[in-house]
């Protein structure tokens, strides 16, 4: 089972890494430009290396250390991890994200900071990010429902504002228990 969920976890480090570098092109623009992408492209907007990884996986792997080092879901250390990662000046980092994490750093509970940032984004805080790095959560309940539900609330989501009501949580939680029977 160990494997499946390194798999995972690569597996998201990976498609991000082929698709950073095409952020905010459409299809037809990837295709004009690269044709089909195969291979680590590098560049792009934020002028990747080839094979680097966005914000979205670094985040993801905050998480999944967390998990590791604390045996289990602690959205206090999660959120000390996402600040420290900030004061390493990221390329990129978006824009719900960062206001959740200024939030942080100005005193506010994990608990309030996702709804702080919602409020001064006007509400407009219902990006993807959040599930983009879903998965440790995913893989840590895949078992438990109830807790899956309860660690995406309080999670990322809570940090850092909407996932789709934990759905993506969810579906890797499925993935998890589909692999565990294999």
């Amino acid at each position: 089972m160990q494997n499946h969920f390194t798999g995972c976890l690569l597996g998201v480090a990976i498609g991000d890494a082929l698709g950073a570098p095409v952020e905010f092109l459409n299809a037809e623009e990837i295709k004009q430009r690269h044709g089909r992408v195969t291979e680590y492209l590098g560049g792009g907007w934020l002028n990747l290396k080839p094979g680097e990884y966005s914000d979205d996986t670094a985040l993801m792997l905050c998480i999944a250390r967390s998990i590791v080092d604390k045996k289990g879901f602690n959205a206090e250390d999660i959120a000390q991890r996402f600040i420290k990662w900030l004061t390493g000046n990221p390329k990129d980092i978006g824009n719900i994200t960062l206001t959740a994490l200024q939030e942080l750093k100005k005193g506010a509970p994990w608990q309030e900071a996702g709804k702080l940032a919602h409020e001064k984004l006007g509400g407009m805080s219902a990006g993807n990010g959040s599930i983009m790095r879903c998965a440790p959560i995913g893989l840590l309940n895949f078992r438990n429902d109830k807790t899956l539900i309860r660690d995406s609330s309080l999670g990322p989501t809570g940090l850092l504002g909407d996932c789709g009501s934990g759905h993506g949580y969810r579906q890797a939680g499925v993935r998890g228990e589909r692999w565990a029977a294999n």
